[in-house]
Formats: structure tokens, sequence, C-alpha cells
């Protein structure tokens, strides 16, 4: 059974989708032509149509049967020959068989129970929302894909190139986790530290793809070579057989003589230090204590401090070179205080030096450079390595790209979803072990009920015939009174032929009515048999779409006799017609065929009414508690109370009330209602018949008329006056269901209406 009819795009109703829920066992809809019923019954008929794309229908228990529509494509399809398909039934005689088939019906129908239970549970009872297992499912699957999503927000920044494709779809980005989780790592895998492929992402998803230089090393080893030259550690003295030099010797203080010895040159022969007149040979004999060996030694002193302030002036430049530059790979701050220590090391060892060249003989030792240079370079190595392995990644970086983004994924899925992935898999197991379960007895149930439908088909195609139809269909024409042509089956073939009396074909020259009804009782039987010998007891769904339109009344009765007698067997439960749909445009053949002396003001548990409206060029099926339709002059009074827009044929249904209730129960002259009008309101109320005769009567292409809100309103003010002043304003109160008054006056909008219209 339909459960629900989504409606949208289709024919003249709009795309914002309308959904009729809720649909019971009968369903009646009524509306005006061309209000979109006939789109209702094509949508039933076959929601799978190109043109019916954004419709579609919802079954009870997710259960798909047959459906079988009248309306205008069955006819053109079913009578547009010379032939027609025969109809089988199952004879009368057949009583064996209909027993067993019957029998085996309710082998089919318990089948169908206990399915639609299962699918209950492993779906839920509602198809619009996800439920039982598979709900559970889906909705632990909703968890997981949260989790996952999260890492991906959390690595978004700096590991976005290796969630390219996956970024921007949830589903798509727990895929990928499943199946990284359930592939095992190439062989040769390393994982990686997260601050490890930070690093390396820098450069593989990075904007900057070129090589690095390497940041140049400086060397010390000359500098080194320079701490220990020979020249620091001797005693440099003068020469020894001199006759001063015992003195200076015995005194130590030859750094001093030395020191003082430029100045003798000045002192004009008086010692530069006691002022006494110095001997005549003591400059020549310092001369002599200060040889060619002395001079040699103190300048080689002289040179190893020049050549030391510059090795060391070099080396501290060539390190200061990254830092100064704050080069990106390189710890700066920690060489600048390295640096700084072998610069105060090398300050110290100069003073040294200048020392010993000042004081020759006195033996120096300097502070070693060589742990502290080493230490120096240790961040300028550190930064060379971490280009090394820039370049090596550039100039492989296809390779580079794949093993990162391979440890990224690895590294969310090992590590940091390792605990919701074992949470997930363990219940997810569990769930699916009983889906599994559930779809196997599913699957079984199916088996067995295709073998007993099998056995069904067996039976039918032994005890079915096309006759049986041919003869009730005969009966029922000639007790109605179609006696000038009936249906005759064509020899043996299993098709039939419409004759007249004297035999020749009825099919070009049947009235439209004798048409409507044949066809009609076609439909009839064939609705409760089927098109082949096969699928006579099946269930079904029929569509009934205005079966009466151009029926006289006596026909209408019979065609409402006969639905009536498919009702209360869908109703009771009987026979294979389990849903029907009505739809009509004809106020009595719906009053008809819906009379049920059990129903009150609301519909029964087992039926639905709906109404089909066109506003504004689209159609709209409105839901009714109860019966809408009861009378073709309530329904006009109805339109006129209904909310919302005036409908486009507004001025014909007050003209049809007003012809009604004054003319055809009244007895009046509408010619001369206008008379009991005040002589200054007589043209407003010519106005109103004159415009309502326009609107109903009068061909578009004679008359334009403005059907503005403002407009339409002052008339219908003018229509309650024709109540009001004819003394029948209770009558108007009453339809209009409007508290009982009397107007003292006319209204205010009579005075603004327009002047009449002329024909």
């Amino acid at each position: 059974m339909i459960e629900t009819i989504h409606l949208s795009g289709v024919a003249t109703y709009a795309p914002a989708a309308q959904s009729l829920r809720n649909l019971k066992e009968v369903n009646y809809f009524y509306g005006a032509n061309g209000s979109g019923k006939t789109t209702i019954s094509r949508v039933i008929a076959d929601p799978a149509h190109s043109d019916h794309r954004g419709c579609s229908l919802v079954w009870k228990a997710a259960r798909l049967i047959d459906t079988l529509v009248y309306n205008r494509d069955f006819v053109e399809e079913n009578f547009g020959g010379e032939d027609i398909k025969g109809v089988f039934t199952v004879g009368k005689r057949s009583v064996e068989a209909l027993q067993e088939i019957a029998r085996l019906k309710i082998e089919v129908a318990e089948l169908e129970t206990k399915i639609a239970n299962l699918r209950a549970t492993l779906k839920g009872t509602n198809p619009e929302v996800e439920s039982g297992k598979c709900g559970e499912l889906a909705e632990l699957r909703k968890k997981l894909q949260a989790k996952c999503w999260q890492q991906k927000v959390k690595h978004e920044g700096q590991l976005t190139g290796a969630l390219e494709g996956y970024r921007s779809d949830k589903s798509k980005f727990v895929s990928k986790v499943l199946d990284t989780r359930s592939t095992p790592p190439a062989h040769g895998f390393v994982a990686a530290t997260i601050e490890d492929m930070w690093e390396r992402a820098k450069t593989i998803y990075g904007p900057s793809k070129a090589g690095e230089a390497l940041i140049p090393l400086p060397s010390s080893e000359r500098l080194l070579a320079l701490e220990s030259s020979s020249s620091l550690a001797k005693v440099v003295v003068g020469k020894r057989d001199v006759d001063v030099a015992a003195l200076i010797e015995k005194l130590g203080n030859s750094d001093w003589v030395k020191q003082g010895q430029p100045y003798l040159a000045e002192s004009a022969g008086a010692c530069p230090f006691c002022q006494q007149q110095l001997p005549l040979n003591l400059e020549g004999s310092l001369s002599k204590y200060f040889d060619e060996a002395f001079l040699t030694d103190t300048a080689a002193i002289a040179a190893l401090e020049s050549n030391y302030q510059r090795e060391a002036r070099s080396w501290i430049v060539a390190v200061s070179v990254p830092m100064d530059a704050k080069h990106p790979r390189v710890d700066v701050e920690k060489l600048r205080a390295l640096r700084d220590a072998v610069s105060a090391r090398i300050d110290a060892n100069l003073l040294l030096i200048a020392t010993k060249r000042r004081e020759p003989s006195r033996p120096i030792a300097l502070q070693g450079l060589a742990e502290v240079t080493e230490a120096a370079l240790e961040p300028l190595s550190t930064a060379n390595a971490a280009i090394k392995a820039h370049n090596a990644t550039v100039a492989n970086l296809s390779a580079e790209k794949a093993r990162l983004t391979a440890q990224v994924w690895r590294h969310i899925v090992d590590v940091e979803l390792k605990a919701d992935l074992d949470e997930h898999l363990g219940k997810e197991t569990g769930l699916q072990r009983a889906i599994d379960s559930l779809n196997e007895q599913i699957s079984r149930l199916e088996r067995e009920g295709k073998a007993f439908e099998a056995q069904m088909k067996a039976l039918e195609k032994d005890a079915t015939s096309v006759q049986p139809t041919v003869d009730e269909i005969n009966r029922l024409l000639a007790s109605y009174g179609f006696s000038s042509f009936s249906i005759e089956r064509d020899g043996s073939h299993n098709r039939y032929r419409l004759r007249r009396a004297d035999g020749s074909s009825a099919r070009k020259t049947l009235s439209e009515g004798e048409r409507t009804f044949i066809t009609f009782l076609y439909f009839y039987f064939l609705a409760q048999g089927s098109a082949s010998e096969t699928g006579t007891q099946s269930d079904r769904v029929v569509v009934l779409d205005d079966p009466v339109s151009s029926l006289d009344s006596d026909v209408l009765f019979i065609v409402s006799s006969l639905i009536h007698n498919l009702i209360e067997s869908i109703k009771n439960g009987q026979g294979s017609v389990k849903q029907l749909f009505l739809l009509t445009h004809n106020v009595h053949f719906h009053k008809e065929v819906s009379f049920d002396t059990k129903r009150g003001t609301v519909s029964l548990a087992n039926e639905t009414f709906w109404v089909v409206r066109k506003v504004g060029g689209r159609s709209l099926v409105e839901f009714h508690n109860g019966n809408p339709v009861s009378s073709s002059y309530e329904m006009l009074w109805a339109e006129l109370r209904r909310q919302g827009p005036p409908s486009p044929s507004i001025q014909n249904t007050l003209r049809r009330i007003l012809e009604t209730y004054f003319r055809i129960l009244g007895g009046w002259d509408l010619n001369k209602i206008w008379l009991k009008f005040e002589p200054t309101d007589q043209p407003i109320c010519k106005s109103l018949f004159s415009w309502v005769n326009a609107g109903s009567h009068g061909a578009l292409d004679d008359l334009h008329l403005a059907l503005d809100e403002s407009s339409i309103q002052r008339y219908l003010a003018v229509f309650k006056e024709v109540f009001r002043v004819s003394e029948h304003l209770p009558h108007y109160n009453m339809m209009m269901r409007e508290t009982m008054q009397v107007l003292e006056e006319s209204p205010a909008a009579l005075q603004a209406a327009p002047t009449p219209i002329k024909r």
C-alpha cells in the first residue's frame, strides 16, 4: 500500500515539494478539470518516468505491489486499436483451485508479515527515517566521522598537503581512514614523529621547492696551529758573553733593559733611569747583548701576535655571517652565545701574546680554542644537515611526498585514532553480523514466498480464462440498456472485439457515453483479474481518474454502485485490490461514491479526503479531516470562504450562487434585483451582474479585465449588499459562517465601486 506521495516540479506542481502523507486504503480526491488530478494518477502509474524526477512513492513496509490506473492514457492504450486485450479471471467452477490459491495467499501473507517484522528490526518502520539496526550502524558511523573530522581540522594547517582530496567530504575522509586501517604498511615503511613530519612538510607541501646552499663552516686549523707556536714558550734573552750579561741575568731584568734601551740615544750620556754618568761602552755592550738572534725571536713573537689577530677576526666574521643574516635554519641565539664564548677566549689569548711581546723572556701558554670553536660550529652543522635533507627531498620530491603522506595517514590512524577505531570496529562488527543475519532471513523467506507465488501462478494458469469476463460485461451491458453493441472473444485468441448487433465493428461508432462506460467496465474487471493467465490473485493498487466525466445520471449511479462494491471489498480486506485512489471533478459522483452511513463529520479510519486546487497557476493538494463535498451549492460558498488569494473563477462562482439562490430556488428575476437598491446605488448592482457575467461567459479576446485584489473586494461587498437589500442577509451570514447581523446602511465599499462594465 502507498503511504506517501511526494509531488515536485511536475506539470503544474511547483518545485517546492508537496507530500500527501498517511494515505489509507480508500482515498478520495476532488478537484476541477485542469487542477492537477491526472498528474497524480500518472505519478502513481509510473513514478520513475523522466517527467517525474522530483516525485516519489513511499510504500508500506517498503513492499511494492502492482498499480493499475484508469485515466485517458489507459483508454488510449487499450482502446486505440480494433482488438482489446483479454481479461483473465478464475472461473466459478474452479473451486478447488480457488481454495488452494486462497491457502497459498495466506501462507504468502504470513511470510510477508514475518519479512515486514524483520525489515522493521533491520531498518525501522518509517522509511523516511533511518532507524533499526541499519540506523544504529549509520549513527555509529556518524560518530566515527565526527571524530575523524576533528583530526582533519587539527592538521588542516601544517599537514594540509597530505589530506588533499579528502578535505571537503567527511564520508570520503572516514573511508580513507578505514582503508588505511585495513591496509598494512608498505614494506620498509618507517613511522615518523609529528614534529619531523611538520618540518618536512614545509619543503614537501610548502610553496618553495628549490635547493638551498650550504652554510660555509670556517676553519680554525691555522688559529689552533698558532696556539702551539714555540715562540710562546721560548725564553728570549741577549748574548751571554757580553760584559753586562752577568748583571742582567743576575737581576733577571733583560725585558726591562730592552725596553729602556731606546732612551739611551736621547739621554746625553746620562743614565735614563738614575741620571748617573754612563760608562763609555754601555750602549755598545747593550747592542751586543741584544744581538741578531734576540731581534729575530722578538720579531717572531710580534708576527705571531699579528697573525693570531687576523685569523681570529676572520673566524669570528665567518661565524657571524649566517647569524647576522638570521638564517632560517640556524639557531641564532645559540650560535651567538657560542661565538661570544670563543671571542672571549681569543681576547684573553691576545692579552697573553701582547705580554709575551713586551716580555720576551717570559714563557706563556695560550687557552685552547679547539673545544669552543668546535662547539660554536655545531648550530651551523645542524643547519647544514637540515639543508642537505631538504635538498635530497627536493631532488626526489615525488617519492618524498608519497612517503610523508603515508606517514601522516598512518600517524592519524595508528596513533591519534587508534582507540576510537578499535571501539568503533568492535561495535560495527556486532551490528554488521546482526544485519547480515536479518538480510539472510529475509532472503530465505522471500525465496519461500516466490515458491508459493509460482504455485499460485501454475494453479491460475490452469483455472483462468478470458470468457467469464466477456459473459459478465455483456450481462451488465444488457441489464443497463446498452443493447446496441456487445463485447465478444476474437475466436480462439485471448482478445476482445466490440461488435454491433449486425456483426460490424462498433469501435468507431460508439457514442462518448458508451465508450466511457465500456472502458470503465473493462477496467473494473481487469482490476479484479489480469491481462495474462497469471496474476489474477496478486495484490494491487487501483486508481480511478474521472471515470464518469461524460456519463448521464443513470450510468453515474451504475458506476457508483460498482465502485461501492470495490470499496467495500477493500475495507473488508477481501479481493486482490488493496488500495483505491478515486479522483473526480463531478460533485454529484463524488457525493454518491463516497457515501457511507457509518461516517460522521470526520473521515473513517480507512479513508482520506483531499481537494486539488490551482492557485496562481500552481496545483495545491489540501487534506481534509472529513468529506469536503456536501453539495454543489455548498461547494460554491466554500470557495468564497476559503482563505488565501481569490480563485481565478471567482466571477463564475458569484454568478452561480446568485442564479441558484435567487432565480432557481427563489424564482427571482435577477434583472430586477437592482430595483431593490437606492437609486444612487442601482448602477453599482448592475455593475456587479455585468462583471460576473463578463467573467464567466465572455470570451477572453472580447473583454479585458484586470482582476486586481481591490476590485474583487469591492464586488464582494456589492455581492453581500444584494442579500441585504433582498432581505436574505441571514442566509448570506449562515453560508459565510459569519455572526448574524443586519447592515443599517450600504457599506463604504459600495461608494468606491467601479463604473459598470459595458459589453
